[in-house]
């Protein structure tokens, strides 16, 4: 059978409050002790583990001698104004005017009073010894709010599983050389060290100049799964240790994203609207150029529109009669074929030795066409139209 679900013990069930969405709790004790870092909002499931820290049992009993210190202040108001001791009151019969005055205390008394009068020395020990106690006691929770940093954290897990994994002969130590401390410690000065990359523009992997560093940072752009610098130089000397050639450092590598950043992405720009909203957006006209620049994903831009036959159906947005609404030059105003650039509006010349304008580029059954009229040289070496009716060819068919 599974293991049973933990639930919250009944006598801790007040001392804890529930978010809004369920997921989450926090401990009241803790927050109104006030201890640092902790009465904040944790995970349903690490309510065990918060009762079995020091932090919380140190503020469950203070918590518990506040409440007891309340209890007797209480008794102590509530027995001042008890109406039983007026039941044992009895009225006075001494005459209010009175001819002799009374004194509180004898002659003697007021010499030598019986009072026990406690010594100075003592309390100023006792002062001492309590003074010494509550700093030791407030030293001790300091330590244990005291959350070791992630750098120690991965520090320390990384020593232990390597050490895990030599004494197991998982890895093969360098007898020539050895592996000192510094080179298995994943914060060492090495991952300090600017050495520089050099990016070959020829390589398929170009703008990365080695594929271990392609493969990096891919890893550190994860959507939803961001790495910190000492996460990511764990994972450098782990691939080190494991023979991984071309491992950068640290701080190359993070110049390295700088200036690819600088050169292949686009700075978000700051807008500020009417109603004194700031948002961010970016410039499209960037975006288009380096999709156009890729060859990966340049074939797959679709920049002309598409007449559809009739009767049949219309999947892209191409296709639509939307774009019969802008004029030619509004749309893709060109078409490139090799070197060659062929515009709509400007002279072109056919293979036939036919001279014509094109006025549009449509697609027409998966071909590239174009509307032209035909012109002709006159004696004066103008260009006239020798007919106002347009004609359709493919592209392919201009010279």
């Amino acid at each position: 059978m599974p293991k049973a679900r933990w639930q919250l013990p009944e006598a801790e069930r007040e001392n804890f409050e529930i978010s809004a969405n369920g997921t989450k709790m926090r401990c009241r004790v803790c927050r109104e002790e006030g201890k640092g870092s902790v009465g904040k909002w944790i995970m349903e499931k690490s309510v065990k583990t918060h009762l079995q820290t020091r932090t919380h049992q140190a503020c469950a009993r203070s918590h518990q001698q506040r409440i007891e210190q309340d209890v007797l202040e209480a008794n102590r108001v509530d027995t001042a104004y008890d109406a039983a001791a007026l039941d044992q009151y009895q009225p006075s019969t001494v005459s209010a005017q009175h001819s002799i005055i009374e004194t509180m205390f004898s002659p003697l008394d007021a010499l030598v009073m019986d009072l026990d009068m406690p010594n100075l020395e003592d309390n100023a020990a006792d002062l001492q010894r309590m003074t010494r106690c509550r700093e030791a006691d407030k030293n001790a929770r300091l330590a244990d709010e005291t959350v070791p940093s992630e750098e120690d954290t991965l520090k320390s897990a990384y020593q232990r599983l390597l050490s895990a994994a030599l004494a197991r002969g998982e890895l093969e130590q360098d007898e020539d050389e050895g592996e000192s401390e510094e080179a298995l410690d994943p914060m060492s000065s090495e991952d300090d060290s600017d050495d520089q990359l050099e990016i070959d523009e020829d390589s398929d992997l170009f703008p990365f100049p080695t594929k271990t560093s392609l493969l990096l940072d891919l890893l550190d752009n994860l959507p939803r799964c961001r790495f910190t610098n000492a996460q990511l130089s764990v994972i450098m000397t782990f691939a080190r240790c494991l023979g991984v050639p071309n491992v950068p450092s640290l701080k190359s590598f993070r110049k390295l994203q700088a200036s690819l950043q600088a050169q292949c992405a686009s700075e978000p720009e700051r807008v500020q609207s009417y109603q004194g909203n700031i948002f961010y957006v970016n410039n499209i006209r960037e975006t288009i150029a380096r999709d156009l620049a890729n060859p990966l994903t340049a074939s797959k831009i679709q920049c002309y529109p598409e007449e559809v036959d009739p009767g049949m159906p219309v999947s892209e947005t191409w296709q639509a009669d939307r774009w019969k609404e802008f004029t030619p030059s509004q749309l893709t105003p060109m078409f490139s074929r090799g070197n060659k650039r062929f515009f709509i509006n400007e002279l072109a010349q056919c293979f036939d030795g036919q001279y014509v304008i094109p006025l549009t580029l449509v697609i027409r059954n998966g071909v590239l066409h174009t509307d032209a009229f035909v012109v002709a040289q006159n004696m004066d070496g103008q260009w006239d139209l020798t007919d106002n009716t347009l004609i359709t060819f493919p592209v392919d068919n201009l010279e």
